[in-house]
């Protein structure tokens, strides 16, 4: 790897580990977390029924999404000169609702593979294959070809290959699309769709906001009203052999959405196997309806970048923007997405645009052949050419021919060069197969007359009608679409209730009530979901929204839909999959209650805050809006999760405290990544590294990973095998009652006065500086925020506040990452890091130190110099991730050791990489100021470090996103306070009321007294963080706060574990001599402060030695020799599985690995090695992803059943 990337640089690698990640990450979602034994050709074709309704959401979006989309449809906006192109996506959502309320029903009580079986039970077998054939014949000489001649476009003009041969190009797309299709099946295309999905949301979000950055921000759309109204008759149409614009039709004009649209729509969402396929595969009607919904609602936004980059491109082009000093031109339509990639996308991304890219593409692609195969394999080769065969055998024929329909569409692709639109050339493709469909469909499901001889009568009536429309050019082709539908109908009447017709024909009457003679035999649940029609009427509200705020042209409109998408999507994602109550039939039991009032619940929820947010977005703009969207969306969502998913029955004290110990593994994770993460890092640690001029800061991520190990493998299961809520109740077993009391003493004191009056603090300061509200007063906003947290944390307990830190550890990733991707956009790329390697340097004695008084550097000592790495760093790290009340609690509310030390090594492995965000913006800070960059035509400046942060998000993130980031950063902020309030709240009640207050005190009374106690912490804290204003440096400050804390805690807790000599006794003395001992040494200046650490913890280290094992000092304070092996009188009482994870080292292993090689990558400036780590790291990150939270295997007691087995193989595979 060192060598390919040292010599093919950024773009193969992130293209490679993207597209390799992918195909791995779907080879284990699909071999563990979907199997299935209903069979070869069900597994293959119908994905053994066991589809979740997210994969279903994701497969039919990415299977709809697609080159052909992002190429071809922005092609048509920039053509037609408005937004009338938005229509294929609104009337999308319109007809995904129709599908999830009237077909998708009827296809699963049938337990069909395939939407053309239901046309064999309602019809005939004739009528089936008719309709079977026009979907293979569309597929193998429209859909393929096209989606591989746009991927291979897009490829070409991204990177300038216009060498390259198409063909080569679109065989390369076909042969890996293949693969996924033909050798994995329906699970594995849907699965990779998916995870693909993640990649194009990002990609597709960023262009449009990148090249809306350039231009001023989301306000030049609405300075021209006229290109964005999506309901017009003419426009000014874009001329490409001019290059000029004149007065015409666009290719959607309004008066089409009352005809053939809706109807081309519904056999695409409705009937077409392609897309049908992946809701059939769903594990019932319920999970089936919701993804249908869900990829509807998401359908709704997605002319963010299908469409906003074509009027994008057309405003470029009209203002003569400039790219690299050349004129920003397009020369053909179809070229108008890949030249505005190229245009406003950073070049180190376009390696990683490719790959998702190539997902999107292989998405469609790879969905039709699926598609190809399963209808001739189930609907041609097993009725008319060998129906006996064997399920092997028909899927081994089925993707014989799916390498044929690859074959075709190679061949196909490069013809298609010479195509005026890709997108409109398609839609009319399309109509022509789905005309004679869609009216036998519509029939066939709505009513009950027609027979099989009428099917075909219609059928060929339609298709015959519709090819000879193709000659009528003075006519929209979706007007003749829908006369033609007319015509089909008139047809299918005349053969069915015309007797003299059908006496011509020698057909009997019509059979009576035809249709009530189908049977059901669907193989899963087909009760309709609870939330069917609720989730139909905000879609359709929506879209209203939608097309009326777009066609006046208000931008106060847009954000209140926006903001009423945002409120429908979180209460859509909370709602359960929950089918609907059905009566119990006699005698029968009375099956399982739906809580009905949810519905009316959120329902009542949303229309009120609706109300309310769009008086406030009208009034107060876009910022607030997006901050309460977010802030709110957050704590419905908290709630809904927490009442839905983790309920629990253990105790009101241990649902409180310990999360009813329920959480799995990526929620552990994602709480200790959020809780640890907040403004205190993004502030401070920037802030440090500004100031020392060097990455020395990075050592307190790099360390703290490796603390996070230890804390896996060594400190939890010790606490977890105990059964304990708080960190301190292992003292109280290993030592005595009073030793546990003086620790959670010291806990509770430092987060009172050291830690939330810290993060109140900074997160308040964030606010004042991002939206420039100085003459607000910190006390506040700091009320504000202290007030929010302790909702929470004293409401919700650790359940609450552990699912509020996984929400908004998504949006953190976003902004995190957002800040320095702009930053370094800005200054022109990553390559900027490594121009002065110097700034770069984690390993360093001295450094360039910023001194705030007078502006300059000089040459002194970082705040982290190399030689602390060997002495109290990993010390203070090991205290804070192994034994801190407010870390430690997430992992202990696990529910097994398994799950907790791989949530905990999963965060470790985040944590490797964190100094992405908490680290390298401080970089960008130094090296913006001293090349004297202007923004605004004002020189970017830094008067205090500490305002380092703040000021590069001013500088470098467009005015509109400042809402959202205010949110997602009041988010970060909750997630430390609250969690240092609920573990304070635990220490309290548990440790000191319920022992010395109160100890018959029943369960409620301690979580009542301890959420009083929460309070108070809260408004010590509020009174406490104004005095902060004046600290020098807010994370200097915070280390040593916490060294203070945390040294006499450290040295008993490692002895505690690591010994079993040392009695109460010594751990006291150890307690008391280090806190004695480090408080003096304050006053050592001229020493760091962790090497002081490190002398004060040696020093109580002998201490409790010589309070151990010296006879005569026990003696002299009336002291008997110290117990044998106290340790060993421990009881093992754990609640939950204490099996160790399975993978424990390997992974331990790896984090190491990438620690030290992010550490010399750095310190030698290599930006080889640099990409070398974060593709380790990616090929980890996927292999820790995908790896089971599996216990490893247990010898069986003597005579005993053997435990479960492991699969070994699994863990020497990944690695």
């Amino acid at each position: 790897m060192a060598i390919d990337a040292a010599t093919l640089g950024l773009h193969i690698t992130t293209f490679l580990v993207w597209t390799v990640g992918v195909a791995i990450l779907t080879w284990f979602i699909c071999r563990r977390y979907f199997k299935t034994s209903r069979g070869a050709a069900d597994d293959y074709f119908a994905g053994g029924r066991s589809l979740t309704w997210y994969v279903v959401a994701g497969s039919l979006m990415l299977t709809n999404l697609s080159t052909e989309q992002l190429v071809g449809l922005n092609s048509v906006i920039f053509a037609g000169g408005c937004l009338s192109g938005t229509a294929w996506e609104t009337f999308a959502a319109l007809a995904m609702c129709v599908t999830a309320v009237v077909f998708l029903p009827v296809y699963m009580a049938s337990g069909l593979c395939t939407t053309t079986g239901f046309l064999g039970e309602r019809f005939d077998l004739t009528t089936r294959t008719l309709v079977s054939s026009i979907f293979l014949i569309f597929y193998a000489i429209g859909l393929c070809p096209i989606v591989l001649y746009t991927g291979a476009l897009a490829f070409r003009n991204i990177f300038d290959l216009q060498d390259a041969p198409l063909w080569a190009v679109s065989l390369l797309i076909g042969f890996i699309g293949a693969c996924y299709a033909l050798f994995g099946g329906l699970k594995a295309v849907a699965v990779s769709d998916c995870i693909n999905g993640l990649g194009l949301v990002v990609v597709g979000l960023w262009v449009p906001i990148a090249a809306l950055q350039q231009l001023g921000g989301v306000s030049v759309l609405f300075e021209e009203t006229s290109y964005l109204r999506p309901l017009v008759a003419t426009s000014q149409v874009y001329d490409a052999s001019t290059g000029t614009r004149s007065n015409g039709e666009p290719s959607v004009p309004w008066h089409v959405t009352l005809t053939g649209l809706m109807l081309t729509n519904l056999y695409y969402w409705s009937t077409n196997q392609l897309i049908v396929q992946r809701a059939l595969a769903a594990r019932s009607l319920a999970e089936g309806q919701k993804g249908v919904l869900f990829a509807a609602a998401m359908k709704v936004v997605g002319f963010t970048f299908l469409c906003i980059p074509g009027t994008i491109a057309i405003i470029m082009v009209n203002r003569g923007v400039t790219i690299d000093g050349e004129l920003f031109v397009i020369k053909k339509a179809d070229e108008v997405y890949p030249e505005l990639v190229k245009a406003v996308m950073p070049t180190w991304s376009l390696g990683f645009f490719a790959a998702v890219l190539l997902g999107s593409v292989l998405s469609t692609f790879n969905s039709a052949l699926n598609s190809a195969a399963t209808l001739f394999g189930l609907e041609i080769y097993r009725i008319y050419v060998n129906p006996t065969a064997s399920d092997e055998r028909v899927v081994k024929v089925s993707g014989i021919f799916g390498i044929a329909i690859t074959v075709v569409a190679v061949v196909i692709a490069p013809f298609l060069a010479d195509v005026a639109s890709i997108f409109d050339f398609l839609q009319r493709a399309r109509s022509i197969a789905s005309l004679p469909i869609i009216s036998i469909f519509i029939v066939g499901i709505a009513t009950t007359g027609p027979d099989a001889f009428a099917a075909k009568v219609s059928f060929a009536t339609g298709l015959l009608a519709y090819i000879g429309g193709q000659f009528i050019q003075e006519v929209h082709f979706l007007h003749v679409f829908f006369g033609c539908f007319l015509l089909a109908l008139t047809a299918m009447m005349v053969a069915t209730y015309v007797p003299c017709f059908r006496a011509l024909c020698r057909q009997p009457r019509v059979l009576l009530a035809a249709a009530e003679q189908r049977k059901t035999q669907s193989a899963v649940d087909i009760t309709p979901w609870a939330w069917l029609y609720s989730v139909v009427f905000l879609i359709c509200f929506l879209v209203a929204l939608l097309t009326v705020s777009l066609q006046i042209g208000s931008s106060e409109l847009f954000i209140v839909f926006w903001v009423a998408w945002a409120v429908g999507f979180v209460a859509l994602l909370a709602a359960p999959s929950t089918a609907q109550q059905t009566a119990p039939s006699e005698g029968g039991e009375k099956p399982p209650q739906v809580d009905e009032s949810t519905n009316a619940e959120v329902v009542d929820l949303c229309i009120s805050f609706l109300a309310a947010m769009a008086i406030d977005a009208a009034t107060l703009g876009l910022h607030i809006t997006t901050f309460l969207v977010w802030t709110v969306g957050v704590a419905i969502l908290t709630w809904f999760i927490c009442r839905r998913y983790f309920k629990t029955s253990r105790g009101a004290a241990d649902d409180y405290f310990a999360g009813g110990r329920s959480l799995t593994w990526y929620v552990v994770a994602g709480s200790l990544m959020l809780t640890n993460l907040s403004t205190e890092q993004l502030v401070g640690l920037n802030s440090v590294i500004f100031a020392d001029g060097c990455l020395s800061g990075t050592a307190w991520e790099t360390f703290a990973a490796l603390a996070m190990c230890v804390t896996a493998v060594v400190f939890l299961p010790v606490y977890m095998a105990s059964g304990l809520c708080t960190t301190t109740g292992f003292l109280g077993e290993r030592f005595d009652l009073t030793t546990r009391t003086l620790v959670s003493s010291i806990f509770l004191i430092f987060y009172a006065i050291g830690l939330c009056p810290i993060v109140l603090y900074t997160g308040a300061l964030a606010f004042r500086n991002i939206f420039d509200l100085q003459d607000v007063p910190l006390w506040a906003v700091s009320l504000l925020i202290g007030f929010i947290g302790a909702c929470y944390a004293l409401f919700g307990g650790l359940k609450a506040v552990a699912v509020s830190d996984c929400i908004n550890g998504l949006g953190l990733v976003v902004v995190g990452l957002w800040v320095p991707i702009a930053a370094l956009q800005q200054l022109g790329g990553v390559s900027v890091l490594f121009e002065e390697t110097s700034y770069l340097r984690p390993l360093v004695a001295t450094s360039q130190v910023y001194d705030a008084s007078t502006g300059t550097r000089s040459n002194g000592e970082p705040s982290v110099p190399w030689h602390v790495t060997l002495t109290g760093l990993m010390l203070t790290n090991l205290y804070y991730w192994s034994t801190n009340q407010l870390i430690v609690q997430r992992a202990l509310a696990a529910r097994s050791l398994a799950e907790g030390q791989k949530g905990v090594l999963f965060a470790a492995a985040m944590k490797v990489v964190g100094f992405t965000f908490l680290c390298i913006p401080g970089t960008i800070a130094i090296i913006m100021v001293n090349r004297g960059v202007t923004i605004d035509g004002e020189l970017f400046v830094i008067k205090k470090a500490d305002e380092v942060y703040p000021e590069l998000v001013k500088a470098v993130m467009p005015t509109w996103s400042l809402g959202f980031f205010a949110a997602v950063l009041l988010g970060s902020v909750l997630s430390t306070f609250n969690s240092a309030l609920n573990s304070a709240a635990t220490l309290f009640g548990l440790e000191i009321y319920k022992i010395y207050v109160n100890p018959t005190a029943s369960d409620e009374r301690v979580v009542k007294v301890s959420g009083i106690f929460g309070i108070a912490i809260t408004v010590v804290a509020v009174v406490i963080a104004p005095f902060l204003a004046d600290v020098a440096s807010i994370f200097d400050f915070l280390q040593r706060a916490r060294s203070i804390a945390s040294l006499p805690i450290i040295s008993i807790f490692i002895v505690g574990i690591a010994t079993t000599g040392p009695d109460a006794f010594a751990a006291k003395v150890s307690f008391a001599t280090g806190l004695l001992a480090y408080i003096g040494g304050q006053f050592i200046q001229e020493v760091h402060f962790l090497h002081v650490f490190f002398g004060c913890f040696l020093l109580a280290l002998t201490a409790m030695m010589v309070a151990t094992y010296v006879p005569c000092f026990r003696a002299l304070c009336r002291q008997p020799r110290v117990p044998l092996a106290a340790a060993e009188q421990r009881k093992t009482q754990s609640a939950v599985d204490i099996t160790p994870w399975a993978w424990l080292y390997s992974v331990v292993f790896l984090i190491c690995f990438l620690v030290a090689l992010l550490t010399v990558s750095l310190q030698i400036g290599s930006s080889e090695l640099f990409i070398v780590f974060w593709v380790a790291w990616a090929v980890g990150f996927v292999a820790l992803l995908a790896a089971p939270s599996t216990a490893q295997q247990t010898a069986p007691s003597e005579g005993g059943e053997k435990p479960p087995q492991v699969d070994e193989s699994t863990n020497a595979e990944v690695v």
